[in-house]
């Protein structure tokens, strides 16, 4: 992959895990699955290492985190890097701009080089905003946004031994959310979207999962054997 001067030294680095791209306009008032004790570490069914079908990220499941390790190579010009502020090539290493570290690298050419970067998320730790709880052979994992809204993703363990990974996501459909529930508030965001939080039993809860509303964020491709700690 080759990124241009613009790209590699203006963004940020770090991507955007897929808990932050999974917008929803309908979240929970608990977490879920409601009336389902908390567990206190992630089941060891659903612990190692994993790769992301979609695009090569690697998941690390262990006994109490979740991490999401990316890695993305990229080639510049030595000349790009001079012109750069707070970049530099020192000791055989290189130094980007917000970024602590010393980068290894390789001369492509005389005036090009290659390098690969490092960046880990946190994705899941156990916290009073972030509650995994286990039912009928599938892993929820709940996290509260700074609204006090849960958000509830599902990992359901496949025949091939991989996880699918899932986001319960109930349809923007004032009719479909009062068939789950009437129990519900409502606010609108600044760009005058209706979003929705309810609060649900658990036979509400399993109604959304018989009715198909959740949302595929990748499947998680083993590649080790489970983590012991």
């Amino acid at each position: 992959m080759k990124i241009d001067n613009i790209t590699l030294f203006g963004l940020s680095f770090c991507l955007l895990c897929f808990f932050v791209s999974c917008e929803l306009d309908v979240y929970f008032q608990d977490a879920n699955p409601p009336e389902v004790e908390a567990v206190a570490n992630i089941p060891n069914r659903f612990m190692g290492s994993f790769e992301c079908e979609s695009d090569g990220t690697r998941i690390h499941a262990y006994r109490n985190l979740v991490i999401e390790e990316h890695s993305r190579e990229f080639t510049t010009s030595i000349q790009k890097v001079k012109e750069t502020e707070n970049c530099s090539i020192v000791a055989g290493g290189l130094y980007l701009p917000g970024r602590r570290e010393c980068i290894p690298f390789e001369y492509i050419n005389d005036d090009s080089i290659k390098a690969t970067i490092y960046t880990i998320d946190t994705l899941f730790s156990f916290s009073p905003s972030e509650v995994a709880k286990l039912h009928k052979g599938r892993l929820f994992l709940n996290m509260k946004n700074g609204l006090g809204e849960w958000m509830t993703f599902m990992i359901s363990p496949q025949e091939d031994n991989s996880l699918k990974w899932e986001v319960i996501d109930v349809p923007n459909d004032i009719g479909k959310i009062k068939d789950i529930s009437q129990s519900y508030t409502t606010r609108v965001t600044d760009d005058k979207k209706t979003k929705y939080t309810i609060k649900t039993s658990l036979a509400n809860f399993e109604e959304i999962i018989s009715k198909d509303f959740t949302r595929e964020c990748d499947i998680l491709i083993p590649i080790s054997k489970r983590h012991n700690y």
